[in-house]
């Protein structure tokens, strides 16, 4: 794991267990009240550039753009979870 910002943000990869096997993603955890269509961009970016897909944890809420951008263009490769920090 990486802080990237300490209290704010956290990054690195992370497996999960589940009835498919194993999993490995890529995580980013960001605290911060709103999530922007660039967040997911940039989280995206880095999923990528590691061939992983992206788990991305926040305890904000998603602006509008940035939910369409998620349905229409990430769909499969970022998942989105809404955590309490």
């Amino acid at each position: 794991m990486n802080i990237v910002r300490k209290k704010r943000e956290v990054s690195g990869k992370v497996i999960v267990n589940s009835d498919l096997g194993v999993l490995e993603f890529f995580l980013l955890a960001k605290n911060k009240k709103k999530v922007s269509d660039a967040d997911l961009i940039l989280a995206n970016d880095i999923g990528r550039k590691n061939k992983l897909p992206v788990l991305f944890l926040t305890n904000g809420e998603m602006t509008k753009k940035s939910e369409k951008y998620l349905s229409d263009n990430l769909k499969g490769r970022v998942v989105v979870k809404k955590i309490d920090f």
